[in-house]
């Protein structure tokens, strides 16, 4: 996609007057447009950064081709723009509507949290590692899940599984915002994790090491661990899974 620079008065063409829905450091982040688009700057880091050499724009332009090809619902990229006034990137592109998974369970409706295991599964299984994969980031629409904030995504070039590192690495993340703990405490984390191992059909020693690894990533301390699972103590197999 060709990247445009924008003069300031192209810049206030394109904005119109379109509603701020985001600011960063008092400077505009995320406006949605009166025809449904959301225009996205991106404003670029320190020198040091990768974003330098693999720009932030172009990493959400790449991953929503190749989530698209996967069958992942993503927002149509519309434009890319340089704006170099504020010395941002400018994505423009379809606002999906509809509500985070945050929003749902803030209003006491876990029905899509329950669903939410077998979808991160799904990923996992097309070898996608959505590394800022948390309940804001994630919204239903049309009643089918959908990514909007996209440039942390990796995707394997072959459709394979991801290693049971990158998937408790995924799934420690995904418990560890602040903002969610009250969520998870009524939801229950091990209660995610039951249906996360129930949607990749793990074996029990697969399931023990996918409770080990995401308790030393998330809490490095000794592992949360259901009590049972087909009547087989899991911590008894983590503990033959760890010396093993």
């Amino acid at each position: 996609m060709t990247v445009q620079r924008l003069t300031d008065s192209a810049y206030l063409q394109l904005v119109g007057d379109a509603q701020v829905l985001k600011l960063r450091r008092g400077k505009p982040a995320i406006l949605l447009t009166s025809d449904q688009r959301i225009i996205k700057h991106i404003y670029r880091r320190s020198w040091f950064s990768s974003s330098r050499i693999w720009p932030y724009a172009q990493r959400f332009i790449n991953n929503a081709t190749l989530l698209h090809q996967r069958g992942i619902k993503v927002p149509t990229i519309h434009g890319r723009y340089y704006y170099p006034t504020f010395g941002c990137d400018i994505l423009v592109y379809d606002y999906l509507d509809g509500k985070s998974l945050f929003t749902y369970a803030q209003e006491n409706n876990f029905s899509y949290l329950e669903k939410t295991p077998a979808f991160l599964s799904r990923l996992h299984e097309l070898g996608i590692y959505f590394r800022d994969f948390h309940l804001d980031n994630v919204i239903i629409h049309n009643n089918e899940f959908a990514l909007i904030d996209i440039a942390s995504v990796k995707c394997r070039r072959q459709t394979r599984g991801l290693n049971f590192k990158y998937r408790a690495k995924n799934i420690a993340h995904l418990f560890s915002k602040n903002e969610d703990q009250e969520i998870y405490r009524i939801f229950g984390k091990n209660n995610f994790l039951r249906r996360y191992v129930k949607s990749a059909n793990l074996s029990r020693r697969k399931t023990a090491l996918l409770y080990y690894l995401v308790s030393r990533y998330r809490l490095k301390k000794p592992p949360f661990l259901p009590a049972k699972t087909n009547d087989l103590e899991i911590n008894d197999v983590a503990s033959q899974v760890v010396s093993s």
